[in-house]
């Protein structure tokens, strides 16, 4: 009778098999056919598959790529110098190399997930960090200048370049919800829109509500979630073909791990790197975001067993999840909530993320939004716990809690810092959301977007020689 059943079950497994076989070649004939209707679409695919000839038109890339960098050097002539020695801390350069450390290793490593995109996945993000750095400077000059409506040449330190890193973070994570959907012509002009509003949020929140986020939970985490999310939505999602390379392997969940591990040890350093060096808000945010991230990373794993159903760990939710109590720590880092508070909050936001990424991501796929990396589940949703728990952290606080005379730097607003954190997130959901939504209509009609070689989606060898990198290889 087990024969009988094993033998039916194999049978039908065929013929689903067969019914995906067939699903997969009408859509590749569908796709065939829409690239002859183009000349330049039926050359190219050509040459993404068999090498025949290179690619032929105009390279959308170097010119978009070529004339912003020219208009940055040009910029950066006119209107930026040297900011003053004496203003540059120690604390400062130590928290920018960490920071960058972390940013560009950490996101770069935890990308790789992917086993036929690793290259986009590094390469990529080297290249937005080296755009967003020197564009998010100027950017940033800009804002201050028209928020205090004085405009002067932008003095650059270590604390300037410490800042545009944190640009870098916020565009990377964007880049972590359409990363395989793209290419990087759109890569490019996405990470030069996103550094002028995410400066323009950061102003707003900072400088104008005087919010509360000494860890970037609302100007890092939620602006770059929002922006990456609005943004997969408004340039939809792959073809089902294309979604067959979404694969890992058990290398690349090996090598995102490493990445995951990277980010965790380095968290407390980027929620302490805003606070004032050596006063006790800098010692409390480090030792917040340490006990936050350990518990989500306890809460993390027990709730993925839990949710398996099969009492085993889930990859994507132990390489993102583990983190999110270091997200959702950020606002509140310097606050006063007790090591057992910390606790609390970071095991909830483990137990949130893991959530996310087994029972809502599927969810939301289906009405369309395709977020590869789950930024939704790892900056999202912390991040709006994050900013809820500094609301309610910031209404009951008191000088008598063990701020001493730091308590007027922690809540610039005083009493009145809840309604000002509430604000706050909700300007930076809006332009977030709206900028990121505008910004991926943009680049899904720009001429050199995925439509062409939409069946090429989560792969290097669109855009990367990987002939000639094995050649090497075995020379």
């Amino acid at each position: 009778l087990t024969s009988k059943y094993s033998s039916s079950f194999r049978v039908s497994s065929k013929v689903m098999d067969s019914e995906k076989l067939l699903e997969g070649k009408s859509e590749r004939e569908e796709a065939k056919k829409e690239i002859e209707g183009d000349s330049e679409g039926k050359h190219n695919m050509e040459y993404f598959t068999n090498k025949t000839a290179p690619p032929v038109g105009v390279d959308y890339f170097m010119a978009v790529l070529g004339v912003a960098q020219v208009v940055c050097i040009v910029l950066h002539g006119l209107f930026t110098d040297y900011e003053d020695p004496s203003s540059t801390s120690m604390a400062d350069e130590s928290y920018y190399f960490t920071v960058a450390v972390m940013v560009l290793l950490g996101f770069a490593l935890l990308m790789t997930f992917l086993q036929r995109y690793a290259l986009g996945s590094v390469g990529y993000t080297l290249l937005i960090i080296a755009v967003s750095v020197q564009w998010a400077v100027l950017m940033d000059g800009f804002w201050e200048g028209a928020y205090h409506q004085h405009f002067h040449k932008i003095k650059i330190g270590t604390k300037s370049v410490l800042e545009a890193n944190f640009a870098a973070a916020a565009i990377l994570i964007s880049f972590g919800g359409i990363i395989g959907k793209c290419t990087p012509t759109q890569v490019i002009v996405l990470a030069l829109i996103e550094a002028a509003f995410y400066t323009l949020n950061t102003v707003l929140v900072l400088k104008w509500l005087e919010a509360a986020d000494v860890g970037g939970t609302i100007t890092i985490h939620m602006f770059g979630a929002s922006f990456g999310l609005a943004a997969a939505y408004a340039l939809g999602k792959p073809s089902e073909v294309g979604e067959e390379n979404e694969s890992t392997s058990r290398t690349s969940d090996v090598l995102s791990l490493v990445g995951t591990i990277l980010l965790w040890v380095l968290w407390p350093a980027f929620n302490a790197a805003e606070a004032k060096p050596g006063s006790k808000a800098e010692t409390v945010a480090i030792i917040n975001t340490l006990f936050a991230i350990s518990s989500g990373c306890v809460f993390a794993f027990i709730t993925s067993r839990l949710m398996s159903g099969h009492r085993q760990f889930q990859q994507p939710e132990i390489q993102n999840a583990t983190l999110a109590g270091g997200v959702a720590m950020g606002s509140a880092a310097n606050m006063i909530v007790r090591p057992a508070g910390a606790m609390a909050i970071g095991g909830f936001a483990g137990f949130l993320s893991v959530w996310g990424f087994a029972w809502l991501q599927p969810r939301i796929r289906e009405l369309g939004l395709h977020d590869t990396c789950g930024i939704l589940n790892l900056h999202g949703m912390p991040s709006i716990l994050g900013a809820l728990v500094s609301v309610v952290i910031a209404a009951f606080a008191s000088k008598s809690d063990g701020y001493n005379d730091e308590y007027d730097s922690v809540f610039p607003q005083g009493k009145k810092q809840a309604w000002y954190q509430l604000a706050a997130t909700g300007l930076t959901l809006l332009i977030a959301i709206l900028s990121g939504f505008l910004t991926g209509a943009l680049v899904s009609v720009f001429p050199d977007n995925m439509k062409k070689i939409k069946n090429f989606a989560f792969r290097d060898d669109p855009f990367w020689d990987m002939d000639t990198g094995m050649q090497k290889q075995h020379l």
